[in-house]
């Protein structure tokens, strides 16, 4: 895996864990924009690809863990 993507898979990763947002100028903060501006800077339809497989991944769990949430406290709309 590119380690550009495995960064920020990592990063979404260790959120979804439950881990905490790093503070603003972490090194784990610079790593994260770091590989941002080199997959933008190469602008490779693979690695792009690859991405937005990751982040629709994030999205979608994201999205699972609101509709449990809303479940558990019993709303009808979810």
């Amino acid at each position: 895996m590119n380690e550009n993507i495995k960064a920020i898979t990592d990063f979404l990763n260790a959120r979804m864990d439950g881990e905490p947002a790093p503070a603003a100028n972490s090194t784990e903060l610079q790593a994260l924009s770091r590989a941002i501006a080199e997959l933008q800077k190469h602008d490779s339809r693979q690695e792009l690809q690859a991405l937005a497989l990751v982040i629709d991944r994030a999205r979608a769990s994201l999205q699972s863990e609101a509709v449990l949430e809303k479940f558990i406290r019993g709303e009808s709309s979810y």
